[in-house]
């Protein structure tokens, strides 16, 4: 690995250069703010592309900051950033400096990764002068704000990428309401399959001393479209008929005042325990130790808010739990509804509650479901698949307009 503050212009000379791979003439540059293996959404997906891209034997730049090591050991190359990019303020012009610096470091042959469509306006005010190829995901909150604020510049930009990848059905499809985009196609997140098949850390429930209660899980940003009170309403039905039943609600926010009430009003302290954030391998434990994995989250378009896939669904399936979420945003490619888990409305705290009962008193009931779950995870979202994907789609694309 290499650590670069400042362009030297002595890298610009591949090793790739005569390759067999038509793609290892191109440096694979990816820009986002924090890049880690351990942080939620956009952060891991960065991670996961580069590491991705380096095992296809292509030249990979990660421009970024990021706390330790992070590839230590690997062929990818970072380019350390002290700041981040993105700033209320100063965003495009940071990133218009970042841009140029990196063309003067790695010449004409790039192909940019950009992990957020808004930062293609910079690029397509450069793209003359840059000579790259350009690449950019679709996440739902992006989507949503976009296309009510800046429709015109959402549109300008999907056109001046060679590829789009939309992280559900949902958003690749809210997006094709402007027009039918021909360079969009849908690339689920993954999951990194061998952190969950070979998980055998000491039982989370031994250590809390939990025996053997009923555990429903939740975890993610507290925040008000994720549906915490849609499962405390069902939880206030359901100690009755299952008084050893716990809630774990796992992760921070600004909403937690407003939860933390809603448990109050429906005197649940002695059902709910709030976790805070919680690092990946507790995320793994609370995993295994939970019964079911909830999160009937809401869309909140007046916000801006909505699950564009919703990883949690598919780790709780890795770990051979059922998921339970709403049937909203790109939660139905992440959960086969009746198959690996279960979709209810929105909100609906009644078929919620049966369903939990249901799960929770016959277990056995449900095993082949936890099986097909845990199969279907980590075969179909394994990263390796798709980045495998996304590195073909990539291909096919660059070759057709070279």
């Amino acid at each position: 690995m290499k650590a670069s503050d400042e362009p030297d212009g002595q890298t610009a000379i591949f090793r790739e250069m005569n390759s067999d791979n038509p793609m290892g003439k191109y440096r694979h540059l990816i820009i986002h703010d924090d890049v880690s293996p351990d942080g939620g959404g956009i952060q891991n997906i960065a991670f996961n592309l580069a590491i991705g891209l380096a095992r296809k034997g292509v030249p990979v730049v990660v421009a970024g900051r990021m706390e330790g090591p992070v590839f230590e050991g690997s062929e990818i190359e970072v380019f350390a950033l002290k700041k981040p990019v993105r700033s209320k303020n100063t965003s495009d012009w940071r990133l218009l400096l970042l841009f140029l610096r990196l063309r003067v470091r790695y010449g004409r042959k790039t192909i940019l990764y950009s992990l957020l469509i808004n930062n293609i306006k910079v690029f397509r005010w450069l793209k003359p002068l840059l000579g790259w190829k350009c690449v950019s995901f679709l996440h739902g909150n992006e989507v949503l704000r976009l296309s009510r604020r800046r429709k015109n510049t959402l549109d300008r930009n999907i056109l001046a990428c060679q590829c789009v990848f939309a992280n559900s059905r949902f958003t690749r499809d809210y997006i094709r309401k402007t027009r039918p985009y021909p360079n969009i196609t849908v690339v689920n997140p993954g999951i990194s399959p061998q952190l969950f098949a070979g998980y055998s850390d000491p039982d989370y429930r031994e250590k809390e001393n939990l025996g053997e209660k009923k555990i429903i899980l939740m975890l993610s940003r507290l925040s008000r479209r994720k549906g915490h009170e849609t499962v405390i309403r069902a939880l206030s039905r359901l100690v009755g008929r299952h008084p050893d039943l716990l809630l774990l609600i796992a992760g921070k926010g600004g909403y937690r005042s407003k939860i933390e009430k809603t448990v109050q009003d429906f005197n649940l302290a002695d059902h709910v325990i709030f976790l805070g954030r919680v690092n990946e391998d507790k995320k793994l434990a609370l995993f295994k130790a939970c019964d079911v994995y909830c999160m009937p989250s809401e869309m909140l378009p007046e916000q801006f808010e909505v699950e564009g896939f919703g990883i949690t669904f598919v780790e709780a399936a890795a770990m051979g739990k059922i998921a339970i979420g709403s049937d909203t945003g790109g939660i139905p490619d992440a959960i086969e509804s009746g198959r690996s888990g279960f979709l209810i409305e929105p909100g609906d705290d009644v078929h919620l509650e049966k369903l939990l009962d249901d799960i929770l008193s016959n277990p056995g009931k449900y095993d082949d479901m936890r099986r097909y779950a845990k199969e279907r995870a980590l075969k179909d979202f394994s990263w390796e698949k798709q980045v495998d994907r996304i590195f073909d789609l990539v291909t096919e694309s660059i070759e057709e307009t070279s």
